[in-house]
């Protein structure tokens, strides 16, 4: 009877343990959207999708597709003519010759 108690105790201690061991670790979402209020040209949103490098531009009912650019901090996305960049809730975007719009998340 012992024995068999303690084969018992094994066998749900190891079935919790391989059960444990299937649970996948909640991460961050590939797609984030965030709005952002600026300094001026109004309020704008990113949707950053991180699996992909891109991120949609979105202001002024025009969409602009960026690409993942390397950063030693923060973040950057840009194609020819837009680029955006930032760190924690700080975001600049920076358009043609335009001078650069600094805009906070909301």
């Amino acid at each position: 009877m012992i024995i068999v108690r303690w084969v018992s105790s094994a066998s749900v201690g190891l079935a919790g343990l391989l059960l444990a061991g299937c649970v996948q670790q909640a991460g961050p979402l590939p797609v984030t959207s965030v709005d952002y209020a600026c300094d001026r040209g109004g309020p704008l949103s990113v949707s950053f999708d991180r699996d992909r490098g891109l991120a949609l531009l979105s202001r002024g009912g025009e969409v602009i597709e960026l690409q993942a650019q390397p950063v030693a901090s923060g973040f950057k996305y840009s194609n020819v003519k837009t680029t955006v960049r930032g760190k924690g809730d700080e975001l600049i975007v920076e358009i043609g010759k335009m001078s650069p719009i600094t805009c906070v998340s909301r």
